[in-house]
């Protein structure tokens, strides 16, 4: 499953404006904008706690238009577990947060799409 895919099945709330941050530029598909936020990199051993953010092309039904996804990359294992989704309106409003209890979040492999490769770089650094 992509980052998209698993963000807006899981689809969101939020609280600070995601404008407050400096976000970096990972790539785009048709759907939405992919960025990374650097200051909430963080690494121990080979987990990276990371903070993406989705800047979607159209807006959705319930009139999402920025997705925050906070998640862990495991970098020995090449997956990722996302905790937590903050959903926004194109006016930076609040419309959803979403805390995924423990016991009902999903760990995915990372793919070999081009978004899924910049974020595990990204996160990790160039690996085989």
């Amino acid at each position: 499953m992509t980052w998209i895919a698993l963000a807006l099945a899981l689809a969101a709330q939020a609280p600070p404006s995601p404008d407050a941050t400096q976000w970096e530029l990972v790539g785009d598909d048709d759907i939405a904008t992919l960025s990374i936020d650097p200051a909430r990199l963080t690494r121990t051993g080979d987990r990276v706690n990371l903070v993406l953010r989705l800047d979607m092309k159209t807006e959705e039904s319930d009139g999402l238009r920025v997705l925050l996804s906070f998640g862990v990359v495991d970098c020995a294992a090449r997956t990722r577990t996302v905790y937590r989704m903050e959903g926004f309106r194109m006016d930076r409003s609040l419309i959803d947060v979403h805390d995924v209890p423990a016991d009902r979040r999903e760990t995915n492999l990372f793919g070999d799409g081009p978004l899924d490769t910049a974020v595990f770089e990204r996160a990790c650094g160039r690996r085989s």
